[in-house]
């Protein structure tokens, strides 16, 4: 196993809609299409051009939360089948899990990056 239960850490789990987080949170979880996954990611490497160590099949607690808190990674996760089955997820749903501390800088690229809303601009324009 890649990364370990985080035993000890913690005694609960608060779990809830980042926007009504009465706590800051440890990992934030996207809830995405392909697309929507690719854009985060773009977000997510634009200031250090680093790709994530990413783990994509295992469980999907186990990817989704465990992995990013204690590797301090990003993932993307395929989410396992029989998750996929239990809690019906849509077909084309990925989960972009990302250790908190990386979340400004995705809040930070969005001006700057192609993937937020930076303009494009064509090979040999002037910006």
């Amino acid at each position: 196993m890649e990364a370990p239960p985080p035993v000890g850490l913690a005694r609960n789990i608060v779990m809830s809609p980042l926007e009504k987080a009465d706590l800051r949170p440890d990992v934030v979880l996207f809830f995405v299409n392909p697309e929507k996954a690719c854009r985060l990611m773009t977000l997510a490497t634009w200031s250090t051009g680093i790709s994530p160590r990413c783990s994509f099949v295992g469980s999907t607690c186990h990817m989704a939360v465990t992995y990013p808190l204690l590797k301090g990674e990003i993932n993307v996760i395929l989410e396992d089948f029989t998750t996929r089955r239990r809690q019906d997820y849509d077909k084309d749903e990925l989960i972009f899990s990302i250790p908190y501390n990386h979340f400004h800088s995705i809040i930070e690229a969005i001006p700057n990056c192609t993937a937020g809303s930076a303009p494009f601009v064509e090979f040999g324009e002037m910006v």
